[in-house]
């Protein structure tokens, strides 16, 4: 991860959004912070929210939150990684970071 896409990203966000990206220094802060989202289930049509609307609606689905994961990862300067479990036709996909 390059100090300049860290630092880029870190600009990117409002001070309110840094402060809670700070605290999701580990993996298991991150998931613990998923964990107490209530899960969106796309009650209003299809989503893909950015980390940006997951902070401001406090709901994510699986994409969201790995996509929020591996924004809170590159926040700290680590690589993120997404990797996309694609199941059988009578289940759904998963996605992690």
């Amino acid at each position: 991860m390059s100090k300049r896409y860290m630092s880029e990203l870190r600009a990117a966000l409002s001070p309110a959004e840094r402060a809670v990206f700070e605290k999701l220094k580990t993996p298991v802060d991150i998931q613990t912070y998923l964990d107490h989202l209530p899960i969106n289930f796309e009650l209003a049509g299809e989503t893909i929210y950015s980390p940006r609307r997951v902070l401001r609606y406090k709901t994510a689905h699986c994409v969201e939150g790995a996509m929020f994961a591996a924004t809170s990862l590159a926040y700290h300067g680590r690589t993120p990684f997404l990797l996309d479990i694609q199941t059988a036709p009578n289940d759904s996909d998963h996605v992690v970071a």
